[in-house]
């Protein structure tokens, strides 16, 4: 019986593993497969053996592509982490009319390869980290009327792309960490109406390249990590849906709020983080965003601007802020809402929605909590005061927040437990750890039960040499009443 298994397995093999065009490589139809086999050279042709569209020469040690060694009639070749320095100028010859993609990554040629001259179909091309000084304006004229996704990462654009104005059918672009500076005016003349995806991420633009403002169909552009100060030229007729402006030198909040003004119904994500804002920019106007971050910008001024309508998210982490922004207590749909590492000392019942469910303010300066700190009826679950400089938190101080499951305490000054903890009747989560200062006495006796019926997995945290869950099950009951 094992036998008659061992026979029908080879026979299904041989069935699923057809003659290849490469004696060294396996093919599985419509596949030839030569990836990680340790090639210096393409091995040898056999011409006789053809229906095969794709190659996969990913991983070897292939240096030149010769006329004659590629199969015909390809429609996808992947050539990536190869040390390719020479395409001959026939090699796709056999596949002209047919291939439709072609990936090519850390190969070592610093000419566009005129071979590319011959390729009438190709639709994607992928070219990533190769170093290419010379673009080859007319091998790049001819692929640029039938391409439709062009990838580029880790190339040399320093010279302007003055090629790009011959594409087009384009609908997406990424050039990536490409020390690209500038796009010439007229590059994406051809595109305006075609392109809908741009990733122009990690390059060294100090504005939006005047020629995006001709694009009409663009829903996604990515502008991160560039030297971006001006947003003017903004595609004002495109419907974009996604925008990311991160890591770049906007300092200009009216200018941004113009630019944004005409994706008003259509952006669903804004990525405005690790900029230069001082101030809020006015943002009422768009109606879809639901998450918003500034984090890591400057901003200072606590009355400025206007935020979208539904947002229900919003990251205010690392700025300046003497207090919470005047424009969070309209927002009646917000419930997450984070701003820890800014300059806020106080904080206010009117600072927030009572719709707002979770609050992180650590790394403030918020020194004493009151019974006016929080809103009547708050809906606040989660709150973060940790590494504040609070030294006091009054009795009735937590009276506001019924159903609060989880506070941030630890790092703080406080020197006694706060017997306002006695009003959280659902807390769950109590951290204390890190707080020196804070001793347990008997004038805190009243929290012995409270303590007691959470558990040690609850509150965390010591007073001097005993942890807090101790000292209020060791020696709370032993304390004399009043």
């Amino acid at each position: 019986m094992d036998n008659i298994l061992v026979l029908l397995c080879s026979i299904w093999i041989s069935l699923i593993q057809a003659d290849c065009p490469y004696q060294e490589c396996q093919c599985i139809s419509p596949a030839v497969l030569c990836m990680s086999r340790g090639l210096k050279a393409l091995p040898e042709l056999n011409k006789t053996v053809t229906g095969f569209t794709s190659l996969a020469l990913d991983g070897n040690q292939i240096t030149t592509i010769t006329d004659g060694s590629l199969p015909s009639n390809l429609t996808d070749i992947s050539l990536t982490d190869n040390p390719i320095t020479t395409i001959d100028d026939t090699a796709f010859e056999g596949s002209k009319l047919t291939l439709r993609r072609l990936t090519i990554s850390n190969a070592r040629f610093t000419r566009i390869p005129d071979a590319f001259s011959q390729l009438q179909n190709l639709q994607t091309l992928h070219v990533i980290g190769v170093p290419v000084t010379d673009w080859n304006v007319e091998a790049m004229k001819n692929i640029g009327s039938t391409l439709e996704t062009l990838y580029l990462e880790r190339v040399n654009l320093a010279t302007s792309p003055t090629w790009l104005g011959y594409f087009s059918r384009l609908t997406e672009l990424d050039i990536l960490s490409s020390f690209l500076e500038d796009i010439p005016d007229n590059a994406m003349d051809l595109m305006n109406n075609t392109m809908t995806y741009l990733n122009l991420y990690n390059n060294s633009l100090s504005e939006v390249p005047k020629s995006l403002s001709k694009l009409t169909s663009l829903l996604n552009l990515y502008l991160t990590e560039n030297k971006i100060a001006n947003t003017t030229w903004l595609p004002q007729s495109s419907k974009i849906q996604a925008l990311s402006l991160n890591s770049n030198n906007i300092n200009n909040a009216v200018q941004l709020s113009t630019s944004l003004l005409p994706y008003a119904d259509s952006l669903q994500s804004l990525d405005i983080e690790d900029n230069q804002l001082s101030s809020f920019p006015e943002l009422s106007f768009l109606t879809r965003i639901g998450t918003l971050s500034f984090r890591n910008n400057k901003l200072s001024d606590a009355s400025s601007g206007s935020l979208p309508p539904k947002l229900y998210s919003l990251e205010l982490q690392n700025n300046f802020l003497p207090r919470i922004p005047m424009i969070m207590s309209g927002l009646q749909s917000i419930t997450d809402f984070t701003m820890p590492s800014n300059r806020i000392t106080v904080i206010q019942s009117t600072d927030f929605s009572s719709v707002v469910t979770s609050v992180e303010l650590g790394f403030n300066h918020i020194t004493e909590l009151t019974e006016y700190s929080f809103p009547k009826n708050s809906a606040i679950e989660y709150l973060y005061l940790n590494n504040n400089p609070l030294r006091k938190i009054s009795v009735s101080a937590f009276n506001n927040l019924p159903i609060l499951s989880d506070l941030s305490l630890q790092g703080t000054l406080l020197s006694r437990m706060p017997l306002a903890l006695s009003s959280l009747t659902s807390l769950y989560s109590l951290d204390f750890t890190n707080t020196p200062s804070l001793v347990c006495t008997c004038l805190e006796k009243s929290l012995t039960s409270w303590v007691q019926a959470r558990g040690p997995d609850v509150v965390s945290g010591d007073c001097g040499q005993i942890t807090i869950y101790a000292f209020f099950t060791t020696f709370g009951p032993d304390c004399p009443n009043d």
